[in-house]
């Protein structure tokens, strides 16, 4: 049974990975990575900004439900969700932080920071 991959979206977003299909420009991989950091805060009430390491401790330990719904069972916690990911998908969380210090992702954070992607939204 496949499981969500809300976070699995998000923190690829966070992460500034390229689409599997196509190579993202800076711009939408720092468009990307403004909606999913509102989409984690909306999801667990914290906020890491873009610091990815903090964002994948935090997911690996929060034991609640998510602020909304979306996970199938309102049962499972985000650290459920998040850490089974692993299971279904090996080597995702590797993949995810072997992004943190990429001049790459450096440069689509600052981007990400700058400019405001969505601007009914406050810039955060």
């Amino acid at each position: 049974m496949s499981r969500n991959n809300f976070f699995l979206l998000m923190m690829r977003a966070m992460a500034a990975e390229d689409d599997e299909r196509y190579e993202k420009s800076d711009e939408e991989k720092a468009k990307s990575m403004q909606f999913a950091r509102k989409q984690l805060i909306r999801a667990t009430g914290e906020d890491f900004e873009y610091d990815l390491s903090s964002w994948h401790r935090f997911l690996t330990t929060f034991d609640q439900p998510p602020r909304i719904s979306i996970l199938a069972s309102s049962e499972e916690t985000v650290s459920d969700s998040y850490l089974a990911l692993e299971e279904e998908f090996p080597g995702v969380h590797k993949s995810i932080l072997a992004h943190v210090d990429t001049p790459e992702r450096e440069r689509v954070v600052r981007m990400a920071r700058s400019t405001n992607f969505f601007p009914d939204e406050p810039n955060m």
